[in-house]
């Protein structure tokens, strides 16, 4: 009571402490309601993609995995290097991929890769192999982690390792010794209208220098693999075809000194579009190409379930290390673009066989005995590209929201050809058999769909 008969006294003989006292409650109110409507929203925004599945859906299933919020508080030392052990997980068992038949692509095939630019390969990789491969890769996912994400998912790690994208790689370099370098993966959004690439472009990340434009590099691959079936994939113009526009509003000097840089190719849109090809891929089907090809994303209607798996790789005598261009960019010379900096202008870029750091591109063939183990080492990261845990958080929470809907696989019909004229440079592969230039009807009038395989391990 005398504290607060002194509390009074002091207030009435100093006004201005009233006003004082009265701004400090009001502020103290406000931080409180704004705390706890920030509360609210955030619990808004991490459960309600759950619940909202839940009930119009009956399932989550569709949707990448519940973020923890205790990811907000990891050390940011933990960001920074991953293990990179292989062989554990069951995208390890090459039986699983083609039991009956060593994987070997045609001549013919083989020769048209580098004239043309492309290869379609029907029942490259069983199905059912690529569904459990999806849903690996939709459980961790983030738009955050498309890039490089075989160091975050030992399972990528090794259908990219063991799977028989190295095969079809290691052959397109006629045989030579054959590195990962890289991988991109994505889902696209299925509660709006979206097309993740509009304009026709090069992969230009693959190499720290522009390639040509015309002409297929001999040391780099792209594989484009559809993770959903009867999906359409990307658009895109074949050599012959781009070559012909190039000279129509051009000349053969310009043809000869265009890069395959940021830029994209020099020729309109409406012109590309006309000449492109829009191939439909099944499940198991995939497209290798080169990094310079002339592509787009595909035009789909709004909910559509489209989502690719586009690893590259590179002979072990490569100079393209790829250009660093997200937060897992691994870091194979010590002091990663620093050291690049200080190096000479006239010194070449390292070998991919021969970097400071090896780990960071692994030789996928040949394969050594003792890679089927782990192998025990660590890659670290670039750190300049490195976003944070704060913002990795609401990107994932970001993603689930986007990825709401479990999205609509295409019914459309394609004709007998998926999409691809009847020259089109496509390979089949039926029952441990490789067979060049079939149509789709015939080959499923062969051979009910895909390769027969053991699916046991999955």
């Amino acid at each position: 009571k005398l504290l607060r008969l002194e509390h009074a006294h002091l207030i009435k003989s100093q006004p201005e402490l009233r006003g004082m006292l009265w701004i400090l409650g009001l502020c103290c109110r406000c931080c409180c309601l704004c705390a706890g409507n920030l509360c609210v929203l955030l619990a808004a925004l991490h459960l309600g993609p759950a619940i909202i599945a839940s009930a119009l859906y009956g399932s989550t299933k569709h949707m990448p995995m519940q973020v923890p919020v205790g990811s907000l508080f990891q050390a940011d030392a933990d960001q920074y290097a991953r293990r990179c052990d292989v062989g554990s997980s069951p995208f390890s068992n090459v039986s699983a991929y083609y039991p009956s038949s060593t994987l070997a692509l045609p001549q013919t095939a083989l020769d048209l890769y580098h004239e043309e630019g492309y290869v379609v390969l029907r029942g490259l990789i069983p199905p059912s192999i690529v569904e459990a491969l999806r849903e690996e890769l939709l459980r961790g996912y983030s738009f955050e982690v498309e890039k490089n994400a075989h160091w975050e998912s030992e399972s990528l790690r090794d259908f990219l390792v063991f799977g028989p994208l190295a095969d079809v790689a290691s052959q397109l370099f006629g045989g030579r010794p054959t590195h990962l370098l890289r991988s991109v993966h994505h889902f696209r959004p299925t509660i709006c209208e979206f097309q993740r690439v509009v304009n026709y472009h090069y992969d230009w990340l693959e190499c720290s220098e522009d390639l040509p434009a015309h002409g297929v590099s001999k040391s780099i691959v792209k594989i484009n693999i559809a993770l959903f079936d009867n999906m359409p994939a990307m658009e895109f113009v074949n050599e012959s075809a781009f070559q012909k526009l190039v000279l129509r509003d051009y000349n053969a000097t310009f043809l000869a000194s265009l890069r395959a840089g940021p830029k994209g190719p020099p020729l309109s849109g409406d012109d590309l579009d006309q000449v492109s090809l829009k191939p439909v891929l099944r499940l198991g089907d995939a497209i290798a190409h080169s990094i310079s090809l002339t592509h787009r994303s595909p035009r789909t209607p709004p909910g559509s379930a489209i989502a690719f798996l586009s690893p590259s790789y590179a002979a072990a005598d490569s100079r393209c290390l790829g250009r660093p261009a997200s937060n897992r960019e691994c870091d194979a010379e010590p002091g990663g673009e620093d050291a690049a900096k200080e190096a000479p202008s006239s010194a070449l870029p390292s070998r991919i066989a021969e970097v400071a750091r090896p780990e960071c591109f692994p030789q996928v063939r040949p394969l050594a005995l003792g890679d089927r183990h782990d192998v025990g080492c660590w890659v670290t990261f670039r750190r300049n590209f490195h976003i944070g845990a704060v913002r990795s958080y609401l990107t994932s929470i970001l993603t689930r929201w986007l990825l709401l809907s479990p999205g609509q696989q295409s019914n459309l019909e394609h004709g007998e050809n998926l999409g691809l004229p009847q020259e089109a440079n496509v390979v089949i592969m039926t029952a441990g058999r490789i067979e060049f230039g079939r149509g789709d009807a015939e080959r499923d009038t062969q051979a009910k769909h895909l390769v027969e395989h053991d699916r046991s391990d999955l």
